[in-house]
């Protein structure tokens, strides 16, 4: 059956949802993803006694379930059922209800695409899906206008910070499930990549181990006591009895010499006695603490070093011989210098504060350092400061950019110096492009307002939200349009119920296919209109994006192309601008053209070099 044919189905007094969805997905050939359900009514059934029958719960009753010291009784015994109404799931929300494995906490993740509007109406209609999704789970409904607070609370804190995209709903105080034991690596649990590179042709193969940097009296992992939890009724309303956990942990091996062992709050916590890479093997501590590299790495030997910019570690590698890579290929270092004699094989990533390469670095491996200085670049490097011999059809991102001689590369910088420019190169730029000799055609200088550092990650990130902000619009436009769908399939059944009397109205209410009906019209236009808010919302923040952008565009005022000596063969000067809209200003230079360019005034200027007063 096409899910477009389904008529909805009633079951009351289910005490288990998932079976039900199961069975009518079954019965009528769906997937049970095709299905949800609207509750029509809940019942709890409680008895206080082994003796007593089971009652449903009224009134008094389910104020005193609300009570934890009568909810937690243990001769207490209950149940929950729904009458509910099985539909077709035409509404895909953009988050999701976790319930622990323990039974003991609610948690709320939120989708990439999820906007929180901050009123009534999308917080209930929000917590509407969220009781089903409890019911769903068979969670027992207590504490609910505590848990709508929460909700609030947390979402709207959300919209302020837009950093944790997980939150708990709701914790029971009264049961406290057990803590084991657990370990913790935590040089690795803590690491956070200075790079998001993805290595090209990266296959299974050639995953490697990691060993972690750390320094002198730093903490590399811990042990957490076991902790005795608290009996009590979970959250399905059973009464959960606890088994007693050990008294102490299981200390993680290690070598005495390289670490030390001490017992602070309630845990075995382990700390570096020198400077070294650390690993976590089979439960034990390993140290590294060979740093001599006098014969290249090769990668096969040595592991990724991670997390050392901030170590004082420095690294000193030389290639065995004229003939040897310094390092092979496929490896990430990371320390606070690294300095290298020979050259750099394929992906590799060198991260460090300072990093000084006498040799050549593959096109396919990367730099990050404040001060880089390479003989011979031929691959792709963000630094701060940029000094070069040979820049040969490479990448650079910089603030300040020198360079000896520079072919088929490109360059972003504030400032850039050049002694030889050969063919091919496009040079943006947002201050000024210092030239001895353009010794080449087919260059490019391109006024740039993202030319340094911190505009250039300025349009990284803006770059990002606007694909994710894209990414929100695609999905809500798609919902949107199948809501609407909905609705003209249901406008029919509507206008005839505009137009008739109110005993023929009272009359077609009471037949099931006209109730569904217009229960599922009612919903759905109260869908788009939440969907429509949080368009307007998405429009909001894409503009503040757009307008931030545009602002560093239009503070873009003036820069120079400065040169010694006269342009030889046929170059070319862009002014190019992305925000509001794409956007270029240009001017050619020709073969013996002895001239200075600026851009100022929103003009393309050449200035003779005559003009130009000694």
């Amino acid at each position: 059956m096409s899910l477009e044919h389904f008529a909805p189905i009633k079951v009351e007094r289910c005490k288990d949802i998932q079976k039900e969805l199961k069975k009518a997905a079954a019965e009528n050939k769906l997937q049970i993803e095709d299905l949800w359900f609207e509750i029509l009514k809940t019942s709890i059934f409680i008895k206080n006694s082994a003796k007593d029958d089971f009652s449903e719960a009224f009134g008094g009753e389910l104020q005193q379930l609300e009570e934890d010291e009568y909810y937690e009784k243990k001769e207490l015994t209950l149940y929950q059922t729904h009458d509910i109404k099985i539909k077709s799931n035409a509404y895909k929300r953009f988050f999701e209800v976790k319930v622990d494995e323990h039974l003991s906490k609610i948690e709320i993740v939120l989708d990439e695409c999820f906007i929180v509007l901050d009123t009534e109406e999308h917080y209930q209609e929000m917590f509407a899906y969220i009781k089903e999704c409890l019911a769903f789970q068979g969670v027992v409904f207590r504490h609910l206008s505590q848990m709508y607070e929460n909700l609030k609370t947390e979402l709207r804190k959300y919209k302020k910070e837009a950093q944790n995209k997980r939150f708990i709903l709701y914790a029971s105080l009264t049961f406290i499930p057990n803590t084991e034991e657990q370990s913790h690596f935590l040089l690795e649990e803590e690491y956070l990549p200075t790079h998001i590179v993805p290595l090209s042709d990266q296959e299974e193969s050639l995953v490697k181990e990691n060993d972690y940097i750390a320094k002198e009296n730093q903490k590399v992992a811990c042990v957490n006591y076991p902790k005795q939890g608290k009996d009590g009724r979970n959250l399905k309303g059973l009464y959960i009895e606890l088994s007693k956990v050990a008294n102490s942990p299981t200390p993680i091996g290690h070598d005495k010499n390289a670490f030390e062992e001490r017992e602070e709050n309630n845990a075995l916590v382990y700390y570096s006695k020198a400077l070294q890479g650390v690993k976590m093997e089979k439960g034990r501590l390993i140290s590294n603490q060979n740093f001599v590299f006098k014969n290249g790495i090769k990668s096969i030997e040595t592991p990724n070093l991670l997390g050392g910019v901030e170590s004082g570690l420095v690294l000193e590698i030389q290639a065995k011989d004229e003939l040897s890579d310094a390092i092979d290929s496929n490896l990430i270092l990371e320390a606070s210098a690294i300095n290298i004699k020979g050259n750099v094989g394929k992906n590799v990533i060198l991260v460090a504060k300072e990093i000084t390469i006498e040799g050549q670095i593959h096109p396919e491996s990367y730099v990050y350092a404040n001060k880089a200085r390479i003989t011979n670049h031929k691959g792709v490097c963000y630094a701060k400061e940029f000094e070069c011999k040979y820049l040969e059809r490479a990448k650079v991102y910089a603030n300040s950019v020198k360079v000896e001689a520079s072919a088929g590369s490109m360059v972003y910088a504030k400032e850039i110096a050049l002694e030889k420019l050969k063919s091919d190169n496009k040079l943006y730029f947002s201050k000024q492009c210092l030239i001895d000799e353009v010794d080449g055609n087919g260059n490019r200088f391109i006024f740039y307002a993202f030319g340094g550092r911190e505009n250039q990650e300025e349009l990284k990130a803006a770059k990002q939200k606007l694909n994710a902000l894209g990414l929100k619009s695609k999905k809500i436009i798609a919902q949107h349009q199948f809501l609407n769908h909905l609705v003209k399939n249901h406008q029919a059944i509507m206008e005839k119920l505009k137009n008739a009397t109110e005993e023929i109205k009272r009359s077609l209410m009471q037949q099931e296919s006209v109730k569904d009906a217009y229960s599922e019209f009612m919903f759905a236009l109260k869908r788009l209109k939440i969907l429509k808010a949080q368009m307007l919302e998405l429009q909001k923040i894409n503009n503040e994006c757009y307008a931030k952008l545009i602002s560093i565009e239009n503070s873009f005022q003036h820069a120079s192309v400065m040169t010694k000596n006269p342009f030889k063969q046929e170059n070319i000067v862009i002014y190019h601008r992305n925000y509001p809209k794409v956007s270029n200003l240009s001017a050619m230079l020709s073969h013996n053209e002895s001239v200075n360019v600026i851009y100022e005034d929103h003009k393309i200027k050449k200035v003779p070099k005559s003009a130009i007063k000694g």
